[in-house]
């Protein structure tokens, strides 16, 4: 199994889309099972600072992986819908240990105090030795990097066309069911070759 998290104000409405997909594609979507939500109230995290800004709700979403990224998950273009929803839609903070690379495209804006978190880390470590490829990635790239064959099922990118799925396997890329703006990986039985 992998693991998604990401924290949202508790006014958003992530919650009631995914349970439009769920009602949409009951068979496909078993929320009970492999979608959770719970309240984190606001509390002082390490040095009396917040964790997050405010109250939030956490989603997390645990989802088939193999150990081969170019593998489809299970029902693969329903949890990219709701990744593209919390956190393109609704600005979703990433867990940090939890998340595919796409969790964390354009998540600077999330953070107000991101900057001022940068001038701190390379003031500290000028070098880079708390750093790795990985971090520096996520931290100094606000886009995607990696756009070619698969990098959707890897979580690396959007598709924005079908070689970014897997058409010999017949998942293409699509909008979303009930977010149309989210690209994700569908099947479609009459694109196999």
């Amino acid at each position: 199994m992998a693991y998604g998290a990401g924290s949202f104000p508790p006014h958003n409405r992530l919650h009631l889309q995914h349970e439009e997909i769920a009602r949409r594609k009951p068979k496909e979507f078993l929320r009970s099972r492999y979608l959770q939500r719970h309240y984190d109230p606001l509390r002082p995290g390490f040095a009396g600072i917040p964790s997050q800004p405010e109250d939030s709700v956490v989603i997390d979403f645990n989802y088939y992986h193999a150990n081969n990224a170019s593998t489809l998950r299970l029902k693969e273009d329903i949890w990219e819908e709701i990744e593209h929803m919390a956190f393109f839609k609704y600005g979703a903070r990433p867990h940090w240990a939890k998340n595919r690379n796409l969790g964390f495209l354009g998540m600077q804006s999330n953070y107000p105090n991101f900057n001022k978190f940068i001038a701190k880390k390379k003031q500290l470590d000028p070098q880079g030795i708390f750093s790795s490829k990985w971090s520096d990635q996520i931290l100094l790239e606000s886009k995607a990097t990696d756009k070619g064959n698969g990098c959707a099922l890897k979580g690396h990118c959007i598709c924005s066309e079908d070689k970014h799925c897997s058409p010999s396997t017949g998942y293409l890329c699509k909008e979303g069911l009930v977010y149309k703006e989210a690209r994700v990986c569908g099947y479609s039985p009459s694109s196999i070759v």
